[in-house]
């Protein structure tokens, strides 16, 4: 009755859901007549299916995975990196609502719209396009990573290699429960270290998986790529209905089960130490303390302005209150799941700490442990319909820049039918790099920290175009070209040289720190007369060990030979060097003060570059900034031949508008609020005290 470790019965529910899905974009191919029904469903989706596609945007299996393993390793502080974006909802209200009134189909035309020329267009379609496969490639990597720990191989049908495998897991906890209370012997640290770098290599764990990842990636890349290319924006949308609700049962299928296991909540409670349930995690032991949070929080602000899925998302809604109104649900009802997964990673903690090696995998432990055939399948179906909501309109996205901003260039004459058909192409190979990014990373969490911090090389620029007539090409090109060569493009190619990555001088790590941290009591605290029960909460003082500055990992060249050279892996943190250049002692930092200080970096330094920039080159040609903003401030009608009457009627008198800004004779179009920009601000705000009571109600269940 099982196949590679899943039940026939979740196999069967698998691929009658990938049935629906391929279904869903044969139909929907029959409309597609030209680019704006393929790339934006012919601006027509209501307020249902905008809650529907913000809600499948921004809600992806990677959140539930990360969110889970982050909390696992943080405690609920860690839900942080993802709920930071709850005090940026209210500023959803505004921000769909503009991308909706420039009338446009991708972010590149954003620029040639605001500036002119081709260069601002196309530095974003190449720039987009470079940083695709890493977005699509940590979907897959998640995917893959829920699979690998749902489909285990029964230790029964181990070989001498597996058995190999998952006895040094064995002994490697052993020999680092030791080393965490200071008690490892001299003789076995050399051991330790050893078995230390095969786990960070991934070679050894505590279980042994069916999964074969090429077979995976090739199948999924088959599906999401076969009804994209079949049913363009309008498929994703209608499909990001269906699989929206598959998100919303995957998110709390577990949560009634783990409970019962763990003994309710009170069990939770005290199972897991108190400090895993502080809101704001602890600065001395993990990355996610008040002041990283807020790194986080103004860096992710930065980077939702750039996104390529900005325009499309909003672009497809009928009118903006559509859109307006789609973004502010979509992303509140995004936050209450990721109080799901937050919960979820605690019940992970305290049912499965001793068998996840990889928080990584922290979801797909639950799924196997807890859910039963049928249940499995529903699980794995949301997975999949989580990352396929997401990458599906991110292929899309992608592939509408490379049609307007590097195919229809080359070739002008190019009828929409072609169009239409190099986009098709494009998602396809586009989906094929994902996989190669998937199968050369070292690991998801790694990966979404890099993508939000260079994130900010296009959301500033657009951030300042909404509100500063006085932002120019020049300071936005000066600002691109530094931002892609420090944020992006060396982080990732310096590492491949031999002479940065076993550099012995950016080899440094922090200090090793003992602190006091709540914990479980072992069975030697018990032995010793230091706890009444193993399990019970105690405060013990463990040694953290030295973690890299400027390398997201220190390695050793040969695992098997501790006395081998040390060599970084991963992205090469060229922000922490300039810092560490500049003076700055990082060796005291903590997990938490080296992620504020990147993203702090991140945040100021393409802002300084704008406007210095600005102020000193020419402004940009003051009749197409009149065209713009008086775009910008004329509302979209919902019928489409309404819409181009007021938009004509403001083409002749662009400065109606005029009465509504707030700084008059200034360079900046901040407008007065109307009662429903103001109105919907304060519902906004309401929602997000009402998340964060949900999550206080649900931390004090049972304390």
């Amino acid at each position: 009755m099982y196949f590679w470790g899943i039940h026939v019965l979740d196999v069967a529910i698998i691929m009658a859901y990938l049935g629906l899905m391929m279904y869903v974009g044969k139909r929907v191919s029959k409309h597609i007549k030209g680019q704006t029904d393929f790339f934006l469903a012919g601006r027509k989706l209501g307020r249902l299916i905008q809650f529907f596609l913000n809600f499948g945007q921004m809600t992806d299996a990677n959140g539930a995975a990360t969110t889970s393993a982050f909390v696992f390793g943080s405690g609920i502080g860690g839900i942080w990196f993802g709920l930071q974006t709850l005090f940026i909802t209210p500023y959803y209200w505004f921000m769909n609502g503009w991308f909706r009134r420039v009338r446009l189909m991708t972010m590149g035309e954003l620029f040639e719209d605001r500036f002119g020329g081709r260069e601002l267009a196309t530095a974003y379609a190449v720039f987009a396009l470079l940083g695709a496969p890493l977005v699509i490639g940590t979907g897959y990597l998640v995917s893959a990573r829920v699979m690998e720990a749902v489909m285990v191989k029964p230790a029964e049908q181990y070989s001498p290699a597996d058995q190999k495998v998952v006895g040094q897991y064995g002994e490697f906890k052993a020999l680092d429960q030791l080393y965490a209370s200071g008690e490892l012997p001299e003789s076995q640290r050399v051991r330790h270290e050893e078995l230390q770098e095969l786990k960070r290599k991934g070679g050894i764990k505590p279980y042994v998986s069916y999964l074969n990842e090429n077979w995976f990636y090739l199948v999924y890349t088959l599906i999401i790529g076969g009804y994209i290319v079949l049913g363009g924006f309008e498929a994703a949308a209608l499909t990001d209905a269906i699989q929206g609700v598959l998100i919303i049962v995957f998110s709390l299928i577990m949560i009634p089960v783990g409970l019962m296991r763990v003994g309710g909540f009170a069990g939770l409670h005290d199972k897991v130490p108190p400090a895993m349930f502080a809101m704001f995690g602890n600065a001395s032991t993990g990355e996610f303390a008040w002041y990283s949070v807020l790194a986080i929080l103004l860096v992710s602000w930065i980077t939702i302005h750039g996104l390529p899925g900005n325009m499309q998302v909003a672009g497809s809604a009928k009118d903006e209150m559509a859109a307006r109104i789609g973004a502010v649900t979509g992303g509140f009802c995004k936050r209450l799941m990721l109080i799901a997964w937050g919960l979820s990673g605690l019940l992970a903690y305290a049912l499965y700490k001793d068998i996840i090696v990889n928080p990584e995998t922290t979801w797909g432990v639950l799924s196997r442990n807890l859910l039963g055939p049928g249940a499995i399948g529903i699980m794995l179906a949301g997975i999949l319909a989580a990352n396929m909501s997401t990458l599906d309109a991110v292929a899309l996205q992608l592939s509408a820049l490379f049609v307007r901003h590097v195919y229809k260039p080359l070739f002008p004459a190019a009828s929409e039918k072609a169009c239409v058909a190099a986009g098709r192409i494009s998602i396809v190979v586009i989906l094929l790099l994902g996989v190669l990014v998937a199968k050369s990373a070292h690991g998801v969490l790694a990966l979404i920290k890099f993508m939000l911090g260079t994130g900010v090389t296009f959301g500033a620029p657009v951030v300042l175009l909404f509100f500063w007539r006085r932002l120019t090409k020049a300071a936005v090109l000066m600002q691109v070209g530094i931002c892609m060569v420090t944020l992006f493009l060396l982080p990732m190619v310096l590492p491949l040289f031999h002479g940065i990555s076993e550099n012995p001088e950016l080899m440094v790590k922090t200090n090793a720190r003992e602190v006091e941290k709540q914990v479980a009591a072992t069975a030697s605290d018990v032995e010793n007369g230091l706890a009444v029960a193993t399990g019970d909460t105690m405060v013990k003082t463990v040694i953290l060990p030295p973690e890299g500055i400027f390398f997201d990992e220190v390695v050793r060249v040969d695992p098997y030979d501790p006395s081998s050279r040390l060599k970084g892996r991963g992205r090469f943190r060229l922000e922490l060097y300039l810092l560490s250049r500049a003076g700055m002692d990082l060796s005291n930092f903590t997990s938490a003060g080296l992620l504020a200080a990147t993203y702090f970096y991140n945040s100021l330094l393409p802002f300084l570059i704008l406007i210095l920039g600005s102020l000193l080159t020419r402004p940009t040609d003051s009749e197409r900034l009149v065209r713009f903003y008086g775009k910008m401030a004329t509302p979209v009608r919902a019928d489409a031949d309404r819409d181009l009457q007021e938009l004509a009627q403001t083409m002749e008198h662009p400065y109606r508008f005029d009465n509504r800004k707030l700084f008059p004779g200034t360079q900046w179009e901040f407008k007065k609020w109307t009662k429903v920009d103001a109105v919907g601000f304060v519902l906004c705000w309401m929602g997000v005290f009402l998340v964060l009571a949900v999550l206080w109600v649900v931390l004090k269940l049972g304390a």
